[in-house]
């Protein structure tokens, strides 16, 4: 027995000194352990003493190689090597150096040497998988579980998503994962918005590698204001961006909330404009478009604003006295003449501008007259034509053409138009260098390099210091990544800005339609305009305006709801639109001509009712009750003001779209695969809480599930659907949408409802009740339960993303409980829904 103890305590010292880990350190609640091989060992929330490091292998940091960009490397060991930092030998040869430093809120990680660095392509931080089973910020990357968060955040402008609102965090079948890039830029590769190689693009050879890559790496209690807490230390402690408005930082700030009025006014009807925003109690005035005669040096266009800068000036001033703020309106890099020439593009161009990679010659000399380009072949110019190629600059000249034929070795240029954008028509010799420009978005030009890229960031802070404006608009922000840097362009660009406002001590807000990662730092909220409009003013793209709002609150952005068009609203639409925005704490953009808007028969009353709804939203007057209900898209509230000074909420009615066609359940055919019965449709559109702003919608037939934990499965058709109007309404994907309900006289209530679409699994972790059921109202992962009377009683945002197939396909659905009384299997009844004619840019996947 005393040998047996012994012993037994001997391998007990041995394998407590034997351990895998090379690294294992603490940061605020987080404990990180690395392993001899480079993986994540463990992720340790300390004050739950839970560990969410998933099964799948989790490296520190992976690379790739020129040549086999699509091949990520893992480490095949790793060593600590002192002073915190880490040695990862790869194959062929490659190694790298990592620092990982704990701080007291999070870890710094940072790649501090690698080798040989000349062949290395790219890095990412990750992937990080988590077993982490709550709603990740996509876009910010963070994690989350019941409660905790955690996340990762570049620290400079090369470490962050291949592009912009970039997929940082990601839902996987253990639960989440987190993951960041970095790429090297000096061999002139060019990277499109997956991070792929194009090779007919170039961007120009920069001195920008991996090595200076940093992340951090946090953990915080969930919740907003918990993780907003975490991430502003982290800001502050690396010398992050950090735009404040009257001193608050813009994350926290309430003022990129406020009504925004987008209108297209000048210097005659400013007074007038001036005059309605503060009346509906706007913070800020914008025109879209911009006061400029070209994009690039963006001169002031006298027809737009008389006055130039010193009016503009001027009408800052003026608005400023009423507590309203003026816009500087860009579409960041976009590059053109409008009403007159871009010195950049005319007489001569820039040879900064962005191009093709590949050029050629001239094969025949060129005059004036002819409409007629020859030029010497090869097969990488003819890819480059079908690329898209049709602009070339010859000499001084910028040719356009519409089409072209192969003769030989030479390629015809034919339909040419001579003299574009301001450039003068000339003659040609034979071998003159021909350069193909990349021209795109609103048939405009590029910056080809950074420092051009930043000449733009540079001119337009000193036409927002010299006009005097408090909000700076960076619409088309796409643009920056048409340098081939990836978000690195854009990225520099804002930060450029943002030093010089800070150099210049001027606070403002600052918004576009996209943001990387990087630059969320800079955004003070994220507005956009709207292509669907003939659903009126209630129906324009209300699914996907909700899904930004899912977005935004993930990842940590004050909220809005996108530009709305009033002109021909009722008093009803504007009731319904402030409830339906004071429900989701969201600001709200309008964009309207005031001329046409003051013909509204309504529009005393509907001044009237933004002001009193704006009002009651700086008091506070609404408990998170009152918003849970304002956020059902299908009812109608009605606000007043008691005369004791009390506000009065008061639901109205249900209500649905008139112009929608209800089709019949024999239009969405459902087939048993298991067994289970289907009965005919008991229910009609309004249970499924959804305002009906389609072209047209189906409900199936009644699918019965009366096994429990075992799966019933139907095969259903989703029928072929075209638009009738031809509109650009997304017509080939079919998101599953449904309605589950528990009859009254069931014998016991049901859990863990579980819902599948051709394998992809809804888990929904609720409680059903005998007489309740349940919806996913809108096209956004939140799930309501509902009473037999139709109320509200739980509202819950699921894990997950919204499958979809494709127009007129057919999938396989099946749907399985939990019984909360063993031994009972009550009957369940699902009802599957199909919408044909809706604005959603981008399946979610």
């Amino acid at each position: 027995m005393k040998y047996f103890i012994i012993s037994f305590f001997s391998l007990f010292l041995m394998s407590s000194c034997i351990s895998n880990n090379i690294f294992d350190e603490q940061a605020g609640r987080l404990t990180l352990s690395i392993d001899h091989t480079g993986k994540i060992s463990s992720l340790k929330d300390k004050t739950s003493n839970r560990d969410y490091i998933a099964q799948t292998p989790s490296y520190l940091i992976t690379c790739s190689k020129y040549g086999a960009d699509s091949i990520m490397l893992q480490p095949l060991a790793a060593k600590n090597i002192g002073n915190h930092q880490l040695l990862l030998t790869y194959p062929e040869g490659v190694t790298l150096t990592v620092s990982v430093v704990p701080t007291e809120n999070y870890f710094r990680m940072e790649l501090v040497e690698a080798e040989p660095l000349s062949e290395i392509s790219q890095i990412k931080w990750g992937p990080y998988y988590t077993n982490m089973q709550g709603f990740i910020g996509e876009w910010f990357g963070i994690v989350r579980s019941e409660d905790c968060a955690i996340g990762i955040m570049g620290l400079e402008p090369n470490t962050d998503g291949h592009t912009n609102l970039a997929s940082i965090a990601q839902y996987t079948d253990e639960g989440a994962s987190l993951q960041l890039s970095s790429y090297d830029y000096t061999k002139g590769v060019f990277r499109d918005n997956t991070g792929k190689e194009n090779k007919l693009r170039i961007a120009k050879p920069i001195p920008v590698t991996v090595v200076g890559s940093s992340v951090a790496m946090y953990a915080s209690q969930i919740g907003y204001d918990n993780e907003l807490n975490t991430v502003e230390k982290i800001v502050l402690e690396e010398n992050l961006p950090y735009p404040t408005i009257n001193g608050e930082w813009n994350k926290r700030s309430i003022e990129a909330q406020k009504f925004c009025l987008w209108s297209y006014y000048n210097e005659k009807n400013y007074d007038d404009y001036l005059k309605f925003a503060q009346e509906i109690g706007a913070r800020i005035l914008c025109k879209p478009g911009g006061f400029s005669k070209n994009w690039g040096h963006f001169e002031i266009d006298l027809k737009n604003f008389a006055g130039g800068e010193s009016g503009l000036k001027n009408s800052s001033k003026k608005a400023k006295g009423i507590g309203i703020g003026t816009t500087l309106y860009t579409l960041t890099t976009f590059l053109k003449p409008l009403s007159d020439r871009e010195p950049y593009v005319a007489p001569v161009p820039d040879e900064r501008l962005q191009t093709w990679r590949y050029g050629t010659t001239v094969k025949r000399t060129i005059e004036k007259r002819d409409k007629e380009v020859v030029l010497k072949s090869s097969p990488n110019i003819l890819e480059t034509i079908k690329a898209g190629a049709k602009t070339i600059k010859i000499d001084n000249e910028i040719i356009e053409f519409k089409a072209h034929r192969e003769e030989r070795e030479e390629i015809v240029l034919s339909e040419c138009k001579r003299g574009c954008f301001f450039t003068e028509k000339q003659n040609h010799q034979k071998n003159a260098p021909v350069k193909f420009m990349y021209i795109a978005g609103y048939q405009n030009f590029y910056p080809g390099t950074i420092d051009l890229s930043n000449e733009f960031s540079d001119r337009l802070f000193e036409i927002l210091k010299n006009t005097d404006q408090e909000m700076f608009v960076t619409d088309g922000f796409e643009s920056c990544l048409e340098t081939g840097y990836r978000c690195y362009t854009g990225n520099l660009f804002m930060d450029y800005f943002y030093k010089k406002c800070k150099e210049n001590k001027r606070e403002i807000l600052w918004t576009g339609s996209n943001f990387s990662q990087y630059t969320w730092h800079h955004q003070s909220h994220m507005s956009w305009g709207e292509g669907d409009q003939d659903k009126g003013i209630r129906g324009s793209m209300l699914d996907y305006r909700i899904s930004r709002q899912v977005q935004l609150s993930t990842s940590l952005l004050p909220k809005k709801l996108g530009q709305f068009y009033p002109n021909l609203a009722s008093v009803e639409d504007i009731e319904w639109l402030m409830a339906f925005a004071t429900g989701w704490d969201s600001g709200v953009d309008f964009k309207l001509d005031l001329d046409k808007f003051k013909k509204n028969p309504n529009y005393d009353k509907i001044v009237k009712k933004l002001h009193l709804w704006a009002q009651a939203r700086e008091e506070k007057a609404f408990t998170e009750e009152q918003k849970k209900q304002l956020r059902q898209t299908d009812r109608e509230y009605k606000l007043s003001r008691e005369s004791d000074g009390s506000w009065n909420l008061k639901f109205v009615k249900y209500w649905q779209s008139d112009k929608v066609k209800i089709r019949p359940s024999s239009d969405l055919p459902v087939h048993s695969k298991s067994g289970a019965d289907i009965l005919p449709c008991s229910i009609d559109w309004t249970w499924t809480h959804n305002p009906a702003t389609y072209y047209e919608v189906i409900l199936s037939d009644d699918m019965l599930h009366t096994t429990g934990v075992q799966r019933s499965e139907w095969h259903v058709e989703y029928p072929s659907y075209t638009n009738p109007d031809g509109s650009w309404y997304q017509t080939d994907s079919r998101h599953f949408q449904f309605v589950v309900r528990l009859p009254e006289d069931a014998p016991c209530a049901v859990n863990n409802i579980e819902l599948t679409f051709d394998g992809y699994k809804i888990l929904i972790p609720m409680i059903l009740k005998p007489g309740e059921y349940l919806t996913m109202p809108q096209i956004v992962p939140v799930v309501c339960i509902y009473d037999k009377n139709h109320q509200l009683v739980e509202e819950k945002m699921i894990r997950g993303t919204i499958p979809f197939t494709q127009n007129g396909t057919n999938v396989n659905i099946t749907v399985s409980c939990t019984p909360k009384v063993k031994g009972k299997n009550p009957p369940l009844i699902m009802n599957v829904r199909c919408q044909n004619g809706y604005f959603y840019p981008a399946p979610i996947k």
